[in-house]
């Protein structure tokens, strides 16, 4: 074999090696996006829709448990959850 050869080899190796641990990042990058952004952002979003339902519709206008800052706490609690359990199933 000539050196052109095994160089032509060895760069087609590397190529390869390069692809498969950028691929590997990648999929560490998702992740992180996922579980840093994305899991408080739709958990928040979901939090407040809960909070709304249960505040401004469930409650009747004159609740003193309307204002609570428990029931948005709650909520925002029951929205991660919810998304974060959905996520690692």
């Amino acid at each position: 074999m000539s050196k052109t050869v095994l160089k032509v080899i060895a760069g087609l190796g590397f190529a390869v090696l390069l692809l498969g641990v950028l691929l590997n990042m990648l999929k560490v990058a998702t992740a992180l996006i996922w579980w840093l952004i994305m899991i408080p952002l739709l958990g928040s979003v979901l939090g407040l829709a809960i909070t709304f339902v249960i505040k401004r519709v469930i409650l009747p206008e004159g609740s003193p448990h309307r204002e609570n800052p428990a029931i948005t706490t709650g909520a925002f609690v029951a929205g991660w959850l919810l998304v974060l359990l959905s996520s690692c199933g």
